[in-house]
């Protein structure tokens, strides 16, 4: 068992077989909710570079098959936790990590949990320097999102930073709903890019590429100046944002992009 950790211990057997890569550095997630990259996006490598150092204890919310994980151990991260609402990508995890690493050291300082963010996170106060949430906040209710602010405002120490990412309004999946999102916008409603019933708005020819089941039930969408509203708190200041491109099979790696061209956007976040 790496750490502590909320699932039950498995034998080497019965863990889940890795899934294979396909085209963008991406596997479909076992959930059932999008894909896990299997590379750092700037936000995860500015999270991984700036904070996995030997004084600093981390937390990641998502972490689907332990890329930041592994990276940060690498680097000689203090301690990490990991929530995870999938037993399999714990399962995963477990088995890079247990392979990768051999000492006991190493593996010691990482903590596995399942569980739903936010109402599972750790109830703790000014305990981790940096938190990394990669492309999970717009599987939040407005509800959640609001709970996870406050929630980042507590956990985080002074000067702590949150790595944050999430889907862009302006990806070409849900670019048929981004008239919506503008017109939300423009008349100020509290969460423009909040969608229930997401598969209302499409039809199949409509979604080309983008078949039915790769798109959730419901879900928020951000643009960067939703993301520095929403993290813009007594507490808490947005630092920098972008606007990201997804590798493709033409382009191989993440991109910096315009935001209109987006298919990801992200913040670095600081506790005042």
């Amino acid at each position: 068992m790496v750490g502590q950790s909320a699932t039950k211990e498995r034998s080497s057997s019965s863990l889940k077989k890795t899934p294979q890569v396909v085209v963008g550095q991406k596997s479909p997630a076992l959930n059932g909710m999008g894909y896990v990259f299997w590379t750092l996006c700037p936000v995860g490598e500015a999270f991984v570079k700036g904070e996995a150092h030997s004084h600093k204890a981390l937390l990641e919310i998502g972490p689907g098959f332990g890329t930041a994980i592994i990276a940060s151990l690498d680097q000689g991260v203090k301690s990490y936790t990991a929530i995870e609402l999938s037993e399999d990508h714990l399962e995963i995890i477990q088995e890079r990590v247990t392979s990768r690493f051999k000492d006991s050291d190493t593996t010691s300082k990482l903590k596995l949990l399942h569980g739903a963010a936010p109402k599972d996170l750790p109830q703790v106060e000014n305990a981790y320097d940096a938190i990394l949430a990669d492309k999970c906040i717009h599987y939040f209710t407005p509800d959640e999102i609001e709970t996870f602010v406050r929630w980042t405002e507590t956990a985080l120490r002074p000067g702590g930073r949150l790595y944050v990412t999430a889907v862009s309004a302006h990806s070409l999946p849900f670019r048929k709903v981004l008239p919506i999102f503008m017109e939300r916008k423009q008349h100020h409603h509290p969460y423009p890019g909040r969608f229930e019933n997401l598969m209302s708005h499409f039809n199949q020819e409509g979604l080309g590429n983008y078949p039915e089941f790769h798109l959730p039930e419901h879900i928020t969408l951000y643009t960067t100046d939703e993301l520095r509203r929403r993290f813009t708190t007594p507490a808490l200041s947005v630092e920098k944002t972008f606007a990201l491109s997804i590798p493709t099979e033409q382009k191989t790696s993440w991109s910096i992009v315009d935001e209109s061209v987006s298919n990801i956007v992200g913040a670095i976040v600081i506790k005042k």
